[in-house]
């Protein structure tokens, strides 16, 4: 057989070109959808809800010997050898959502050369099949263990860059305090963990493992009935801002993943009716779970720890954020002054000063209200660089900023309705 060298050697030289142009360009993301028909006897999250990336399941068990199904997606564009020694980012959503709403930012961050892991928590999204039978009080210390397993234990992240959406912020507030050296650096979104809440029954230790305790205590309140007796054409009226000032709204801008979100729970109420209980308890359960890490009073209250981070933080929130403050919960009347000034005087007292940004025109979800800007600003902060139209916090004026506070006095009006508010955060 006659041999052609120079032949041989295009080819081989191809195929390393070919290689390494399919190792330096990002996967591209799926559109995230659910299922038009849904059959309530077949799992709603495995069947019927669709993520961006391809996803993966990993178990582990939490400080009470609870052995849980984690589902995350974890990509990275690179060469394969590289993908263990990467720069990591990991996104933690927030209550009520999912990881697949990450699909924007994971899709740019890939784009940078970032490995991104994003994880449903325990009873959310794609964690929710393989964990119907475990129980609704898992803490959010347990999330933290199991976490810290999947992502540094079997996924060998010994150190990465988090992001937390709401309560996802909290989680990685609390991640950050119990496993320092495993985090670089925080980027927290409207989190939740910037109020210390009110002594209350409500929130009493004594309910952390007793869900019928919970129930019994927390029924008067009604969210629990009240969840579970929505109908569908409510949803998306009360998960998009109307305008009139009657609704909170996550939303201020449709889109794929407002929608994506929107969809899951309209669907859900017709879904796998295990599921559906399953995702409407452990939603409302959540509220007690935020709340009792952050009591006055409790030496182990997250709130009053966050002095101790030596990590970069940067702060992102929506300007027009109907959920903080909470006030019928913690006091508190103005965002600014009450939430972010307290947090960054905190951290620059130790030399450790947070960058804080405020999206004017977004709610809950800026990085849906103001994706690109949000998108932006995120790597800036992962670059190292100062993140364009940061706050000045430090030279916030108590006086002028409540002679000129709006926002708060229409929050604090608004939450005279407190507990339509706390049942989405």
């Amino acid at each position: 057989m006659k041999r052609f060298p120079g032949v041989v050697c295009f080819i081989a030289l191809l195929h390393a070109a070919l290689f390494f142009a399919a190792s330096c360009f990002a996967a591209e993301a799926v559109k995230p959808y659910v299922d038009e028909e849904i059959d309530p006897a077949k799992s709603f999250w495995a069947h019927h809800v669709h993520y961006p990336f391809p996803v993966h399941y990993a178990k582990s068990g939490d400080r009470q010997g609870v052995v849980w199904e984690i589902a995350y997606m974890d990509e990275y564009s690179g060469a394969p050898e590289q993908k263990a020694s990467a720069r990591t980012l990991v996104l933690i959503h927030g209550r009520g959502t999912n990881a697949g709403t990450w699909g924007e930012i994971m899709q740019a961050a890939l784009r940078k050369g970032l490995r991104v892991v994003a994880l449903d928590v325990p009873h959310y999204g794609k964690s929710i099949p393989g964990n119907i039978d475990k129980p609704l009080t898992r803490s959010m210390e347990d999330v933290r263990t199991v976490f810290h397993n999947v992502i540094v234990d079997q996924l060998r992240v010994k150190k990465a860059i988090y992001l937390g959406h709401s309560m996802g912020g909290q989680i990685v507030f609390g991640y950050a305090l119990k496993y320092p050296e495993a985090v670089e650096r925080i980027i927290a979104v409207a989190p939740g963990g910037l109020e210390e809440f009110s002594p209350s029954v409500l929130f009493d230790r004594s309910l952390e493992r007793d869900l019928a305790q919970w129930e019994k205590v927390w029924r008067p309140i009604g969210l629990l009935s009240r969840e579970f007796a929505r109908a569908p054409y409510t949803i998306e009226p009360d998960y998009f801002f109307n305008g009139d000032g009657r609704n909170f709204g996550y939303f201020f801008k449709d889109g794929i993943y407002p929608r994506f979100i929107t969809d899951i729970r309209t669907k859900l109420i017709s879904a796998n009716e295990r599921e559906y209980r399953n995702y409407i308890t452990s939603y409302v359960h959540e509220g007690y779970t935020v709340g009792v890490e952050l009591q006055k009073g409790d030496p182990r209250n997250v709130n009053r720890r966050l002095a101790e981070f030596k990590m970069p933080i940067l702060l992102l929130m929506g300007g027009l954020d109907p959920f903080y403050p909470m006030k019928s919960l913690t006091g508190n009347s103005d965002v600014k002054l009450d939430l972010i000034k307290p947090f960054f005087d905190k951290l620059a007292a130790n030399g450790n000063p947070p960058q804080v940004k405020i999206y004017a025109g977004a709610g809950h979800f800026p990085f849906t209200d103001n994706a690109a800007e949000f998108t932006s600003d995120v790597f800036a902060f992962i670059d190292g660089k100062t993140v364009a139209g940061r706050e000045d916090v430090a030279a916030y004026s108590n006086t002028v900023l409540r002679a000129l506070g709006l926002q708060g006095f229409v929050n604090n009006l608004m939450q005279e309705l407190v507990w339509s508010c706390f049942s989405k955060i």
